[in-house]
């Protein structure tokens, strides 16, 4: 992992904790001084999402999924999500997404039992 000089900021106002690894396809969610969750983004599509979901099936049983479509302006966004989480509170989430018919697959792994407070301080 990069020093911390080579993290972006916080991506927005609207997304405090966000922080984006220079050079890299990966993100980290911060609160309470602690990385709360590590966010990864690969190009790919239902194929790679298929065998991403199977490899997580085998490791923390049955996911459970979310499937939404939704226009944003002349643009449609479609998600396709399966979370898994272990009874530890270990889990992650894997997200096929399609832009304007641009696929996506995003991870998202996080430690379920972690609380944050309500003001996050990167």
């Amino acid at each position: 992992m990069k020093e911390l000089s080579s993290f972006h900021p916080d991506l927005s106002s609207f997304l405090p904790g966000q922080w984006v690894v220079e050079g890299s396809n990966l993100g980290l969610f911060v609160c309470d001084d602690k990385i709360a969750s590590i966010q990864q983004h690969r190009d790919g599509e239902l194929h790679e999402f298929a065998l991403i979901v199977q490899d997580f099936r085998i490791k923390y049983g049955e996911p459970a999924t979310t499937i939404v479509t939704f226009p944003v302006g002349p643009t449609w966004i479609s998600n396709i999500d399966a979370r898994f989480t272990s009874p530890s509170g270990e889990g992650v989430t894997v997200q096929l997404s399609s832009t304007a018919g641009k696929f996506g697959i995003h991870l998202n792994f996080f430690n379920a039992n972690m609380s944050c407070s309500t003001e996050t301080k990167p």
